[in-house]
């Protein structure tokens, strides 16, 4: 299996994971809310790692958007609501 596969399996797989801790935070007691939130955090810092790694192969691309691009999206979907 070649690498970039690979990691992109990884990515899919811990992004399912930190769904289901963030709807674990959301719906929990108090006492495990904590534990899920630190668990929740770390796979979210885990998720940060993957793509900054995927980035660095040029396999994830981060396009830079301009401000006024930025606050045109914004302003949509503020008037939605």
């Amino acid at each position: 299996m070649e690498e970039k596969l690979i990691i992109s399996a990884i990515s899919n797989l811990n992004k399912n994971n930190c769904d289901i801790l963030l709807h674990g935070t959301i719906e929990s007691s108090l006492n495990v809310h904590k534990q899920i939130k630190k668990n929740l955090t770390a796979c979210l810092d885990l998720q940060d790692k993957i793509h900054s790694l995927m980035e660095q192969k040029g396999w994830y691309k981060i396009e830079q958007v301009e401000e006024s691009k930025i606050e045109k999206a914004k302003n949509k979907y503020e008037k939605s609501y």
